[in-house]
C-alpha cells in the first residue's frame, strides 16, 4: 500500500515523484502459502519415516490443493512497483522468490494515460472474512498501454482524486466486487 493511501484525516496532499507499491499483498499471500506448504512437506516426510501412509496420503491431497489454488492466485496476482514522475510512469511488476509476478512493466509517457479510475470495493458479505470497505486505484491506459495498479486506500480515503489532479487527468469512481 501507497504511504500516501493511509489516514484520510491526514492532510497529505499528492506529490511528483509519487512511489507506489501494490504488488506487497500478493507476495505477503503467496510466502504465506510457500510456508504453510513447506509445514505440509515437513509433516510428508516426517509420516513417511513413522509410516503412516494414510497422513501421507492426507497430506500430499492437502499439498496438491494447496499448490493448485497458489497457481491461481500467483496467475491473478495484480499489482506493480514503480513510480510516476512529471515526465511519466516506471512500472515493474513484483516479484515472488526471484520468479516475476503477472503485471505490467515499462516506461510510459502521462500522455499515454486516460483517466484515474477509483474502484470502490464492498466489505465481505461473510462475517467470517476479514477485511472492510477499500478503495483501489488505477491509473487508466489507452489501447495500447497497460492499466496500472497505482494504489490501494481506505474507503474514505481521497488519493485517487488528488494523482488525478495531480496528473491533470479525469476522475472517474466506479463500484467494484470484493
Amino acid at each position: 500500500m501507497s504511504a500516501l493511501a493511509g489516514d484520510p484525516g491526514n492532510a497529505m496532499s499528492v506529490t511528483l515523484p509519487y512511489n507506489f507499491d501494490t504488488a506487497i499483498v500478493w507476495q505477503k499471500i503467496l510466502k504465506m502459502g510457500s510456508w504453510v506448504m513447506g509445514v505440509i512437506a515437513v509433516g510428508i516426510v516426517y509420516s513417511l519415516v513413522l509410516r503412516h501412509f494414510g497422513a501421507v496420503l492426507h497430506l500430499s491431497l492437502s499439498g496438491a490443493l494447496l499448490l493448485w489454488f497458489g497457481w491461481i492466485f500467483f496467475k491473478h496476482s495484480e499489482g506493480a512497483i514503480g513510480a510516476i514522475t512529471k515526465d511519466g510512469v516506471v512500472v515493474r511488476p513484483g516479484e515472488f522468490y526471484g520468479r516475476r509476478l503477472p503485471g505490467p512493466s515499462g516506461e510510459f509517457a502521462l500522455r499515454r494515460f486516460t483517466s484515474v479510475r477509483v474502484e470502490h470495493v464492498a466489505a465481505p458479505t461473510s462475517p467470517d472474512a476479514r477485511g472492510g470497505p477499500h478503495q483501489r486505484v488505477y491509473l487508466i491506459g489507452d489501447a495500447e498501454t497497460p492499466s496500472i495498479l497505482i494504489a490501494r486506500a481506505d474507503d474514505d480515503s481521497h488519493v485517487g482524486q488528488e494523482i488525478s489532479d495531480v496528473l491533470s487527468l479525469p476522475c472517474e469512481e466506479t463500484r467494484a466486487p470484493y
